[in-house]
């Protein structure tokens, strides 16, 4: 779509919302319409008065319009506003509260407060077990920037032994070796970094055997059972050495306890 043809069709779209606004003032539809149309024309401004008064209309939508109106505040660099809307939609709707907390969490941390972050972090795990490994990557990642590398370093043995996402263990071996290295210990970080190397390899063996044509099906098919075998063993291994980290660990807030013991399903890359 051209530009001068994107302008002509908006215009016209917030055009026929504001007919309909004159028809019938208490349509919060043709309100949250004619944002839409604005937004897309970069009349931030007008769109977040025209979600304001979809809300005052619709309150049943109102976290569907506050949202929208705290990407716009978001866009114009207004983080503070759009960490309200966030709170705002936290208090209306409590059973997607992680959600929320998580997109208010990114706003503090573009605001430099990590320690706001962290907070909602540890409360999104609270809210949603289901997803504890990728808040507690994120809270690790904040703790690496606080140079509180202890704590940093239990959420990603933490996160570890939780997760259940086959290409999260690369990731967490390379933070967690990383994190080893901040605080001076090169031993265990080279340890983690080269953990990463050989899991990753393994992946990646996995794709070139079944790439290469040239071994015959039955053949490859053997192969690549037995490195997936020992891939996962490995990883078993991995987890339980985590596990038993973690739980000798100082620092680790007892997040287990609110996840619960969770059955741990690795998922290989079929890809």
């Amino acid at each position: 779509m051209s530009d001068q043809y994107k302008d002509a069709y908006y215009e016209n779209w917030i055009t026929e919302c504001t007919e309909a606004i004159k028809l019938n003032p208490n349509d919060a539809v043709a309100y949250f319409n004619r944002g839409l149309a604005k937004e897309s024309t970069d009349d931030y401004n007008g769109a977040i008065t025209d979600y304001s008064e979809a809300i005052r209309l619709d309150p049943n939508y109102a976290v569907e319009y506050l949202i929208c109106r705290a990407g716009l505040y978001c866009k114009k660099g207004d983080y503070d506003k759009a960490v309200d809307v966030y709170t705002e939609a936290i208090r209306e709707v409590p059973n997607d509260a992680a959600e929320y907390l998580i997109c208010r969490a990114g706003l503090y941390c573009k605001k430099g407060d990590y320690d706001k972050a962290i907070a909602d972090y540890t409360e999104a795990i609270r809210e949603d077990p289901n997803d504890a490994a990728e808040y507690l990557i994120c809270r690790a990642d904040l703790y690496c920037k606080k140079g509180d590398y202890d704590k940093a370093i239990a959420d990603y043995t933490e996160a570890i032994f939780i997760t259940s996402i086959e290409s999260d263990f690369v990731r967490l071996y390379r933070e967690r070796g990383n994190a080893y290295l901040m605080k001076g210990d090169k031993d265990k970080g080279n340890a983690d970094l080269t953990e990463a190397k050989r899991l990753e390899r393994y992946r990646e063996y996995v794709k070139e055997l079944k790439d290469n044509l040239k071994v015959p099906v039955s053949e490859r098919e053997l192969l690549i059972a037995g490195v997936e075998k020992e891939y996962e063993e490995r990883l078993e291994r991995l987890i339980a050495e985590a596990k038993e980290m973690y739980e000798n660990c100082d620092d680790n807030y007892d997040v287990s306890e609110i996840i619960g013991e969770k059955k741990k399903a690795v998922k290989r890359a079929k890809s």
